[in-house]
C-alpha cells in the first residue's frame, strides 16, 4: 500500500488519514503530494468501477425508453393533435433498443 490513492475523479485520497485532496497546485497537501511523486512515489491505482457504477448510464437510458407513452393513449395523444400512425413502429422500435442496451449490461 502507498501513502497515496488515485480516484476516478482526478483527486487523490491519503491513506494515512483517507484525506480526499483536490487536484489542485495551490493545495498544501496536494503540493505535497506532487512533491512526494516526484521523489519517485507511486499513489496506489484508481479502483475499477463496480457493477452497479458499469450498468448505471445503461440503466438510465433504459428508464428513459421506458417512460415513452404506453400504446394506451393513443386516443389521448390523438385528441392532442399528435400523429399517432407511427406510434406501434416507434415502441417496436425502443423495445429493440432496450434489448440491445440490456445486452450491454455487465453482470
Amino acid at each position: 500500500m502507498s501513502e497515496y490513492k488515485l480516484t476516478p475523479h482526478g483527486s487523490v485520497t491519503r491513506n494515512s488519514d483517507g484525506a480526499s485532496i483536490p487536484a489542485d497546485p495551490t493545495n498544501i497537501d496536494y503540493a505535497e503530494f506532487l512533491r512526494w511523486q516526484a521523489a519517485g512515489g507511486i499513489p496506489d491505482p484508481v479502483d475499477p468501477p463496480t457493477t452497479a457504477e458499469m450498468n448505471a448510464p445503461i440503466l438510465a437510458q433504459i428508464a428513459v425508453l421506458d417512460a415513452y407513452i404506453p400504446r394506451g393513449l393513443e386516443d389521448l395523444i390523438a385528441g392532442l393533435g399528435f400523429d399517432v400512425a407511427n406510434l406501434p413502429e416507434i415502441q417496436q422500435q425502443r423495445l429493440a433498443q432496450k434489448a440491445a442496451l440490456r445486452l450491454q449490461l455487465v453482470k
